[in-house]
């Protein structure tokens, strides 16, 4: 987490390091700060599969299922086959039910 912050203080407008500062706060469990740390990523890329998914992952942790299910499901419709889909999938089934 270090290294990333380092990197967000000397890069601040890197959306690849706003996604990595984000999924580490997510992995943490610092959920609030994954959220908002991950925002930034969607919004400067939103076409990115993984970034709509860590964002839906994070909301998920947080525990706002419909935002969730909408951003899996964003991530899973531009590509069903990207690093990750297996476990949108099944997060995607788990707000399901």
């Amino acid at each position: 987490m270090q290294l990333a912050l380092l990197a967000k203080s000397r890069m601040p407008n890197r959306h690849e390091i706003d996604d990595t500062l984000g999924w580490i706060y997510h992995n943490k469990g610092l959920t609030s700060l994954a959220v908002a740390t991950l925002k930034q990523s969607v919004k400067a890329v939103p076409q990115s599969a993984v970034y709509l998914c860590h964002l839906g992952l994070a909301y998920a942790q947080n525990g706002d299922k419909a935002e969730a299910r909408e951003l899996l499901d964003r991530a899973l419709k531009l590509d069903p086959s990207f690093d990750g889909a297996e476990d949108a999938r099944k997060v995607r089934r788990f707000l399901q039910g």
